[in-house]
């Protein structure tokens, strides 16, 4: 008997130590070893009802580019008709260069072409109601775009009059049929397919331009800086709002850029010359109205935040946490916490704007908290997505059903962070946003900490020592 009494002192002391010392903690909301002690004797506890204050608060503009950090992959464009959030813009604005793949002078003696804008889906991110035209136009710049430190808020001129727009509705999960001709002895056509994406064609006046080899002149040779001289860039918008953002890839993996389509006279097949964005700066400029939206009130306002909690992707509004009465619980081991949120249904729309995928926790300077795992200072890409979402912090929606009907819920880990700030080694304050919010146009209501329905709360199982 002594000898079991004996293990099971090792067990607690090991998880203890566990639970104290590790950076993060078990995904599973089970506490460990928990089965093998006789709680009371433990001194186990727990509790839902620690207050949270909380407060909506509309975020800053976020940076896009520095001379040390590429831009981002993943650019949102539409035009939203919200209730809830208000109007929500996303332009996009963008370099291009020359590829220097093809010769201008074979261009220049074409006997047929034709340029186009081409937008590649990043259909993970599309997001709201797909089933509405969308019209797009494209202006050029008559300013430059500086390598320098640029916000998500600036906004560069641009001629009045677009050099290219397009109606359509998005099919971002659709794959392109493409019929190309090629004449072998007689006229033949010839079918290729083309991952989703959208094709703006570009007025045959600056398709003339772009036509003419000097453009792609430095003084006497051709020269890439050239080009970049004459094109100073492009900016991209959605004339008229409807109920869906959408999601372009402006990486290296997928071709997005201007494509003029040639061919000289005899010729068998279609030539392209190739203008790609890859390498450059672009980024997404937000403009987001809450006045009109029925967000307004609850924003900065505790008490109304008391009820109702908003977060939004893009340059949107997070919600700011804080834990006033952290020691109230007094020298403690943290065991497991878990931030439950669930998200409202009534008045939001769930089916037009789906509640967001995942969200996550952020200290008061914006980094990950501990239980994340994830160094700030990863570049960005689809491994560290990946590896961002398989760590223990959580954060997925999920449905539940409570008296018949369904609702969206999330539970984030702070476990390890919440111990860290018992220990004062941590500041008492977090954000809620999305996660890779700057590449997100989607958006959530929750019910805040005070509500009636479902409330936000902090769950929290816990030894005393």
């Amino acid at each position: 008997m002594s000898e079991m009494k004996n293990m099971k002192n090792i067990l607690f002391a090991l998880a203890v130590i566990s639970a104290v010392f590790t950076n993060t903690s078990c995904s599973d909301p089970s506490l460990l070893g928990a089965d093998l002690f006789n709680n009371e004797k433990l001194n186990l506890q727990f509790t839902d009802t620690l207050t949270i204050n909380a407060v909506n608060e509309p975020a800053d503009s976020f940076i896009v580019n520095t001379k040390t950090t590429a831009s981002l992959d993943y650019l949102l464009l539409g035009n939203v008709a919200d209730p809830v959030f208000g109007p929500t813009e996303a332009q996009i604005f963008s370099q291009f260069r020359f590829s220097g793949v093809t010769t201008p002078t074979e261009v220049a003696t074409a006997d047929s072409f034709s340029v186009y804008l081409e937008l590649y889906y990043n259909s993970a991110n599309v997001y709201g109601d797909t089933t509405a035209n969308q019209k797009v136009s494209v202006y050029r710049l008559t300013e430059e775009i500086p390598d320098e430190t640029l916000y998500s808020s600036k906004v560069f001129k641009s001629e009045p009059t677009p050099i290219g727009s397009v109606t359509f509705k998005p099919t971002p999960n659709t794959t392109e049929r493409i019929v190309t001709r090629t004449i072998v002895d007689s006229v033949k056509f010839d079918t290729t397919f083309a991952a989703p994406r959208i094709r703006i064609p570009l007025n045959m006046n600056f398709a003339q331009l772009l036509k003419d080899t000097s453009i792609f002149r430095d003084g006497a040779a051709f020269s890439a800086t050239g080009f970049t001289k004459w094109l100073k860039g492009l900016v991209i918008k959605v004339d008229n709002k409807t109920g869906c953002m959408m999601a372009f890839d402006f990486g290296s993996s997928k071709f997005t850029g201007i494509k003029m389509y040639y061919r000289k006279k005899g010729d068998k097949n279609e030539s392209t010359l190739s203008f790609p964005s890859s390498g450059l700066i672009k980024y997404s400029h937000f403009n987001l109205d809450y006045a009109n939206g029925s967000i307004q009130p609850f924003l900065r306002n505790q008490k109304k935040a008391d009820e109702k909690l908003f977060v939004q992707g893009m340059s949107g509004v997070n919600v700011k946490l804080e834990f006033p009465y952290l020691q109230s619980l007094g020298k403690i081991v943290i065991n497991k916490a878990e931030l439950e949120l669930t998200a409202v249904n009534e008045g939001t729309n769930m089916d037009a704007f789906p509640a967001i995928d995942q969200l996550v926790l952020r200290t008061a300077q914006f980094d990950p908290i501990y239980d994340l795992g994830l160094d700030p200072a990863y570049n960005r890409g689809p491994g560290v997505r990946a590896l961002e979402r398989l760590t223990t912090g959580g954060g997925f929606v999920r449905t539940e059903t409570a008296n018949t009907v369904q609702y969206k819920k999330y539970y984030l880990n702070l476990t390890t962070h919440l111990q860290q700030m018992f220990n004062g080694k941590q500041g008492t304050t977090l954000y809620l946003l999305p996660l890779f919010k700057e590449e997100k146009g989607s958006r959530v209501v929750l019910f805040g900490p005070k509500s009636a329905t479902f409330r936000s709360k902090l769950n929290i199982t816990y030894t005393k020592i």
